[in-house]
């Protein structure tokens, strides 16, 4: 990373997680209008990974980032690096900000039905595409849906990513559950509460959670803040019905909680997941699903790649830092953990 540091500027930082910090840093060399001359580098601190299952998370994620990389409603993973005292991922910038922040900052505070319908269909790209690469994302929510540039939705933080596909081999296999607590509360599918072993159709309930927060400015069950909030999450999760308000789900709106409802089904088998389900769905009548062939990492059984057709919707460009290409005046001029836990990173 000596080489990237000596040749680009630090402008900011994006963001912190639960493990790293993403900064934004541009090419010395090219000029600002060039969106290829910036690149978001998570910077994670090898003493902050502090166990083997930090470090698994790690691994996972950077596999995760491979594979999914061809499709542009996910983060675009250039290269990863590590010195003495950091690991580092370089990664395209989505500089628009996350999903919440745009909803929130609407009259209404959420959006309208085809401003939704569209975003979804992003992430429903990312996710076919990505569990057709064998991994299952874990913890997708509005917080960790950017907008880019141009306005579509990109799914990041892989964090929690994991190949569930993976053969002991190192081929890939048929899906076997996975049973680790992981993820987001208030978007958590019942089967990852409650520890019975997950799948793929863990993240579209996780899809469902969103799609109504992005038309009803809110969780259907709250975010379960404190010690009693969050025992009643966890049993509306499990057991609780969901309000869907007549002024936000009537008229075109029905077709939305139909959606929604086929998608916070309690029990795997019977929640939509497939994109032959998608397509017939009224909610996405008037959308454009263009199939093309998937590229990348993961082996045979490769992903499709769904381009969704259609203009994207106008959006609020003062959110987030899109500023950053227009307005340059913010430019700046350990030991390891687990011995050789990163060998091969």
């Amino acid at each position: 990373m000596e080489d990237f540091f000596e040749t680009h500027q630090l402008l900011r930082t994006l963001g912190k997680g639960r493990l790293g910090t993403v900064k934004l840093y541009k090419s010395s060399a090219d000029p600002a209008t060039d969106l290829t001359s910036y690149k978001a580098v998570k910077v994670i601190k090898r003493n902050d990974v502090k166990n083997s299952s930090m470090a698994s998370r790690i691994f996972n994620e950077k596999k995760a980032l491979a594979v999914v990389s061809p499709n542009p409603y996910t983060l675009s993973l250039g290269g990863t690096s590590k010195d003495e005292e950091h690991l580092y991922f370089i990664m395209s910038p989505i500089l628009a900000g996350p999903i919440h922040k745009h909803f929130r900052a609407e009259v209404n505070g959420r959006f309208a039905y085809t401003r939704a319908r569209f975003y979804c269909m992003n992430v429903i790209s990312a996710l076919l595409f990505m569990h057709g690469k064998g991994f299952v994302h874990r913890d997708v929510k509005a917080s960790n849906v950017l907008l880019n540039e141009s306005g579509y939705a990109v799914l990041a933080d892989f964090g929690y990513a994991k190949n569930i596909c993976e053969a002991e081999d190192g081929s890939r296999g048929e899906a076997k559950p996975t049973f680790t607590f992981c993820g987001t509360l208030h978007c958590m599918a019942p089967e990852v509460l409650q520890r019975k072993g997950h799948g793929f159709k863990a993240d579209w309930w996780s899809l469902g959670i969103f799609v109504y927060e992005m038309m009803t400015g809110r969780p259907p069950w709250g975010y379960g803040v404190g010690g009693v909030e969050r025992e009643q999450l966890e049993r509306d999760i499990v057991s609780g019905e969901v309000a869907f308000e007549d002024g936000i789900f009537e008229g075109v709106g029905r077709s939305g909680r139909a959606f929604i409802e086929k998608l916070l089904v309690r029990e795997e088998e019977g929640r939509m997941g497939s994109l032959e389900e998608f397509q017939g769905e009224t909610f996405f009548e008037t959308g454009e699903w263009k199939e093309k062939e998937g590229g990348g990492e993961g082996g045979e059984g490769g992903a499709s790649f769904i381009e969704i057709g259609g203009e994207p919707p106008e959006f609020n460009r003062e959110i987030g830092d899109l500023d950053v290409l227009e307005d340059l005046s913010g430019v700046a001029g350990g030991s390891e953990a687990f011995g050789n836990a990163f060998d091969g990173f």
